[in-house]
């Protein structure tokens, strides 16, 4: 609705959803640190399928380091991680939705995580808090803050 039409409408749709869309603009995030999660259920139960933030991966990292697409859609399709991720997941942050998948590259990690369409405050803010402008990523933040978060049914945190 927003394009006024499906995005393959038109030359003027397609490009206007090109500009619209992360991707387009995600290269140029590269150089500072960013950490993409999702919830390994989104998408079933939820709103958007993980597979975005695999995609998100892929245009930000060196092409060495990309998943194959091939693999993405089968992770999707039956939940199992392929292999070329990182090897020791264990992540005290995510609290009772651990990480099922991890990939780091440079300053750039993908997790997903066993969840679905949601954020994982107590992982992002002390991630978040770890971070120095013109440093390195750290990907081993210390627990600075322990939250008490909760979505629907669903309890975030410790």
């Amino acid at each position: 609705r927003v394009l006024g039409g499906a995005p393959d409408a038109s030359p003027d749709h397609t490009a206007d959803a090109r500009h619209r869309s992360p991707l387009t603009w995600l290269e140029h995030a590269a150089s500072i640190p960013l950490d993409i999660n999702h919830g390994i259920h989104d998408g079933r139960s939820g709103s958007v399928p993980f597979t975005h933030s695999l995609h998100a991966w892929n245009a930000v990292v060196p092409a060495a380091d990309r998943i194959d697409p091939d693999l993405i859609a089968r992770f999707y399709d039956t939940q199992r991680p392929p292999a070329g991720g990182d090897e020791d997941i264990a992540d005290p942050l995510y609290g009772a939705l651990p990480p099922v998948y991890r990939k780091t590259s440079g300053n750039t990690r993908v997790t997903i995580f066993e969840g679905g369409h949601e954020i994982l405050h107590e992982a992002a803010l002390n991630w978040l808090a770890a971070q120095r402008k013109g440093q390195a990523a750290n990907w081993n933040p210390p627990r600075v803050a322990t939250l008490k978060t909760s979505v629907g049914d669903r309890e975030s945190g410790k």
